[in-house]
């Protein structure tokens, strides 16, 4: 039973990385539409 429920436990763990690693691509897709060095510029000027 302990293995199973390390399997589990692992399987669980690995899922929940890829998972939060697609959404993270996601999100630096979308936050790359307005790149951060134009606000650096704006504010230098």
């Amino acid at each position: 039973m302990l293995i199973l429920i390390a399997i589990l436990a692992v399987g669980a763990i690995f899922w929940l990385v890829i998972y939060s690693g697609r959404r993270g691509e996601m999100h630096r897709q979308k936050t790359t539409i307005r790149p951060p060095e134009s606000r650096r510029h704006n504010n230098v000027g």
